[in-house]
């Protein structure tokens, strides 16, 4: 349940029962469990670094959607866009990473990977720490908090689609020579 206090009828504060918390909250992890699923299928259509500026996309409308919810169904909505990107880009980064490094150096890379994604969660709940200590609690506070995640586009969405446009990637990923050897069999 929500309450508007002004006279244009917009929501100033959300009242939500312990019910639609909980929907919210769960909403990002159905998303992931759907995104993962579509994920794969969707990594072999169209392609490894495909489905990582889409599942980026995903997750900056997402972020956008609950930074501009007037009621909770939206914010709903935009849980689940935001769990269709996480649950996409969980399944095709580790992937890609994997496929685009040489042999030598792919566990550590892929193990990065996790690292800076649990990091980056950590860091995520030190940011939402530090806006509930300044105690500025406007009608729209919370859309702070929700608008800061879709940072996250500019530095993996925008770095991506900057690399091909300039056409960095290619040159760079010239220099790797993997050779490829048959193994022995015994």
């Amino acid at each position: 349940m929500f309450e508007s206090n002004n006279e244009g009828g917009e929501i100033d504060c959300f009242y939500l029962s312990i019910v639609v918390q909980e929907t919210i909250v769960s909403m990002a992890v159905a998303g992931s469990i759907i995104g993962a699923a579509f994920g794969g299928w969707m990594n072999d259509k169209v392609g490894r670094k495909r489905s990582i500026l889409v599942a980026d996309v995903i997750f900056f409308i997402g972020a956008l959607v609950m930074a501009a919810a007037p009621v909770p169904s939206v914010i709903i909505l935009g849980r689940v866009l935001v769990g269709l990107g996480i649950g996409m880009a969980s399944v095709t980064a580790p992937l890609y990473i994997s496929e685009a490094s040489p042999a030598k150096i792919r566990g550590a890379l892929v193990s990065i990977n996790g690292f800076l994604i649990t990091s980056g969660q950590f860091l995520s709940y030190l940011i939402n720490l530090a806006f509930t200590k300044v105690h500025i609690y406007t009608p729209k506070f919370f859309k702070w908090l929700i608008f800061v995640s879709s940072i996250s586009f500019f530095v993996s969405g925008s770095w991506n689609l900057a690399l091909d446009a300039w056409g960095c990637r290619s040159s760079c990923c010239d220099t790797v020579h993997v050779s490829v050897v048959p193994s022995r069999v015994s």
